[in-house]
């Protein structure tokens, strides 16, 4: 079974415009969600404010939260760039007097970006705050350029789009680092083979499991050795 995009040359155009905004909102997301994770943490770390909290609540409940509710955030910033960028085309199409603009993406295609956008988001944020939380002091450490190590998965699907079909756009599309950005991209533009699709979403979902549970166990040896006793 293939799942494949309806082929018709007048839509390319519009394909590759909503590639193009997928992966503007995929890094818009990141790197809003970046911030507020690096100094939520490391801040929270410094001013003990960690240490009172993890008197009522486990370290998972604590790194489970804050990925959560980062990855929230980034969803609300995507939103509503998303549909400020949709009511501009809109825009345009009504000033030049042009036919009404449609997005030619069909349901399944928006399901699964929707869906791989929401498990990419939630494994980036999991990335994220395992390093943050192996940082005690921001303004003295090296380590906070690997903060920005996400943004790669969605430079190597833009580098990919021109050739959908091809075997680097495959491995990207399944690799669960980098499947959140490149399978959607992949298809819009090329057909793509049903058992592709799930295996994709398997190791992409396995992955976020494994992630979170090691930001867990990092930030539980951290506080450790930060000094503070967890439970």
């Amino acid at each position: 079974v293939m799942l494949k995009p309806e082929k018709d040359d007048k839509d390319e155009k519009g394909r590759t415009l909503v590639s193009g905004a997928l992966l503007f909102l995929l890094t818009l997301g990141i790197f809003s969600g970046f911030g507020y994770l690096f100094t939520g943490i490391t801040s929270e770390k410094q001013n003990r404010v960690t240490e009172q909290l993890l008197t009522l609540i486990t370290p998972a409940q604590w790194i489970e939260g804050k990925i959560l509710g980062i990855s929230l955030f980034c969803f609300k910033t995507m939103f509503s760039y998303g549909l400020l960028f949709f009511l501009f085309i809109k825009g345009v199409a009504v000033i030049s007097d042009k036919p009404d603009v449609s997005i030619p993406v069909g349901a399944f295609e928006l399901f699964t970006a929707i869906l791989f956008v929401i498990l990419g988001m939630l494994l980036v944020n999991s990335f994220m705050a395992a390093f943050a939380a192996t940082i005690d002091d921001p303004n003295h450490s090296s380590r906070s350029i690997m903060m920005f190590l996400p943004a790669i998965p969605v430079g190597l699907a833009y580098s990919g789009i021109d050739n959908a079909e091809g075997m680097m756009m495959q491995v990207l599309s399944i690799f669960p680092l980098t499947s959140f950005a490149a399978m959607p991209l992949r298809m819009a533009h090329a057909e793509v083979p049903m058992w592709h699709w799930f295996l994709s979403l398997t190791l992409l979902a396995a992955c976020l499991g494994w992630f979170q549970s090691a930001a867990t166990r990092v930030f539980t040896m951290g506080r450790r050795t930060y000094g503070i006793v967890v439970r």
